[in-house]
């Protein structure tokens, strides 16, 4: 179906294997089981407390929101998901308005100059980068693209 669809708009053919290459890394990484999509049917108070279990813990974690109110923790984890991608997977690239902030789960990611002729640091699982975004607007410095398959949890700033 997605594939048709993908010819029916003329997209091109590398594009199409991206995207179906993806797909099917997904359904397979999730077991055909789309969390996100049934967590966000159940009432609020429900959805709420299984993102405060999925979350608190990551968001706590981070030095910048250690010390800030349990009640905005718990809205950060409220308005976080999850994305689970194939290594060479471009998170972001320097020069991109940035307005997420990522939490590694699973996997490893590094982060590259803005010609991505130098890299700069390998981040492994229970780091964090972009949370500048979540404080002003700005631009990404650097660009970060997943060393191997990775387990991404993202929140933005509005």
């Amino acid at each position: 179906m997605l594939g048709q669809y993908m010819i029916k708009q003329q997209f091109p053919v590398g594009l199409q294997v991206k995207v179906l290459d993806q797909e099917e890394f997904e359904w397979i990484h999730a077991k055909g089981l789309n969390t996100e999509q049934i967590f966000l049917q159940l009432p609020r108070p429900l959805r709420l407390e299984v993102y405060v279990h999925l979350y608190y813990q990551l968001v706590s974690s981070v030095p910048v929101f250690k010390n800030t109110d349990d009640l905005f923790k718990v809205a950060l984890c409220e308005r976080i998901s999850m994305i689970t991608v194939r290594a060479g997977f471009y998170i972001c690239k320097a020069g991109d308005q940035g307005d997420e902030m990522y939490f590694i789960r699973r996997g490893k990611v590094d982060i590259y100059t803005r010609d991505e002729t130098k890299l700069l640091v390998s981040l492994g699982a229970g780091a964090f980068f972009g949370e500048v975004a979540l404080y002003m607007e700005s631009t990404r410095s650097a660009t970060a693209k997943t060393a191997m398959d990775s387990e991404l949890v993202h929140t933005a700033a509005s």
